[in-house]
């Protein structure tokens, strides 16, 4: 799982989606530094599509800041669906 803060939040966004393969969802934030409002992409992926991820967000913007961290599990299009899983 991925958060990206960036400036250019709508073309690394349009590149994740149309050429990376990989879907996000936009948060709403505020910068505790700069009292700024900010989109946050929140993208969910197979660790097969990190390096993509990175290599994309970076040549967009080589100033984003990204979290990269593990889901433990994800349901959903795409992921796990059974609904034994969900409970």
């Amino acid at each position: 799982m991925v958060f990206v803060i960036s400036e250019k939040s709508q073309d690394i966004l349009d590149r994740l989606l149309n050429k990376v393969g990989v879907g996000c969802t936009i948060l709403k934030g505020v910068s505790g530094y700069q009292g700024a409002e900010k989109d946050i992409l929140l993208c969910a992926m197979k660790k097969q599509r990190l390096p993509s991820v990175k290599n994309a967000v970076l040549e967009i913007d080589d100033k984003a800041f990204m979290l990269v961290t593990s889901a433990g599990e994800v349901f959903g299009e795409g992921f796990k669906t059974e609904q034994s899983d969900f409970f």
